[in-house]
């Protein structure tokens, strides 16, 4: 399934057919993808490079069905874990790191502090 990223970040399948993609980074494009596409996004298929907490509390949010992906963080798979969603990564990390490599990314901090319909408000506001 990853393969069919090609050189995106994103791609959302429905029924069999591309819903969504997009080479843009970080949270960009799922958030753009429900703005555009929220009803259309539920039991849907998400192949993201690299997927955090806070990606995961999104597409929680939009109801997807499957989710695969290159790199996923610990607290993203614990947070899947027992919700009716197929989660398959390659490779858990303990955390997703800020561009500097220097602490935890700033959305993952903000992902738990929130639920997934206000984190999706709060980052939807810029």
């Amino acid at each position: 399934m990853l393969e069919k990223l090609g050189n995106n970040s994103l791609v959302v399948i429905k029924e069999g057919n591309v819903l969504f993609e997009s080479d843009e980074h970080k949270l960009i494009p799922i958030i753009k993808c429900i703005n555009k596409n929220k009803k259309d996004m539920e039991n849907s298929i998400i192949i993201d490079k690299r997927i955090g907490l806070a990606a995961a509390k999104l597409l929680v949010y939009a109801k997807v069905k499957e989710i695969y992906t290159l790199i996923a963080s610990k607290s993203a798979f614990d947070y899947l874990v027992g919700r009716d969603i197929k989660f398959e990564t390659e490779t858990i990390v303990d955390q997703i790191l800020n561009d500097s490599k220097s602490d935890i990314c700033p959305m993952e901090k903000l992902a738990l502090e929130l639920n997934e319909e206000e984190l999706f408000e709060k980052l939807n506001k810029g």
